[in-house]
């Protein structure tokens, strides 16, 4: 079966929820190499996170960080690729810049970012196989929850691209943003967007 075939396969079974965890091929189980970049990513955004904190005490600024359990694939494999950029980016950040505002928002975002993946695949989850902690950030529009979530698994596959928290959707699907991108793309590098084949049109 070529890759393609395996990805779509996956896909179908992912949007039918009949995907079987048991199911796991060597692709979706984690290596050293994700497991390191997973680490390093997390590395340089919590010293990013930490400058932040040391320079919000002098400024009576309080952080809480959250952090819950894992599902789907396993954890490193899940994260390394957004975690290596993260890395790549964070890193010099870390090392050039010494300013708590800096570091407080892209700690932040690259925090969101590397585990944007993680948010995504609880949306995929049944409540009851999430960590109440999760359930009660989905249920407070914290992270997007698998209702959210659904409607970007649904035809025409063009809305609902927001993963963390979904709480842009709304205001991107009714301007059109990711349309406007699609287009953008298409006429730079002739990329055709998926919805545009398996849509309705």
């Amino acid at each position: 079966m070529s890759v393609l075939a395996q990805n779509e396969s996956n896909t179908n079974q992912l949007r039918s929820g009949l995907r079987d965890p048991s199911d796991d091929h060597d692709d979706m189980l984690s290596t050293w190499s994700h497991r390191a970049w997973v680490a390093t990513g997390c590395t340089t955004v919590l010293v990013s996170l930490a400058k932040s904190i040391m320079g919000a005490a002098n400024s009576h600024i309080w952080l809480e960080t959250i952090l819950a359990g894992l599902f789907g694939r396993q954890f490193a494999n899940n994260l390394h690729a957004l975690a290596r950029a993260a890395s790549i980016i964070m890193l010099p950040v870390d090392l050039a810049f010494d300013d708590p505002i800096i570091h407080g928002f892209l700690g932040v975002c690259f925090g969101c970012l590397v585990f944007s993946q993680q948010f995504h695949a609880w949306a995929h989850c049944p409540k009851s196989r999430l960590p109440q902690l999760v359930v009660a950030l989905q249920g407070h529009g914290l992270l997007v929850s698998r209702s959210q979530h659904a409607a970007h698994h649904r035809p025409p596959y063009n809305k609902n691209y927001c993963i963390v928290s979904g709480i842009w959707n709304e205001f991107l699907d009714k301007h059109k943003v990711f349309e406007k991108l699609e287009m953008v793309l298409f006429s730079k590098l002739g990329v055709r967007p998926r919805s545009w084949d398996i849509g309705p049109n």
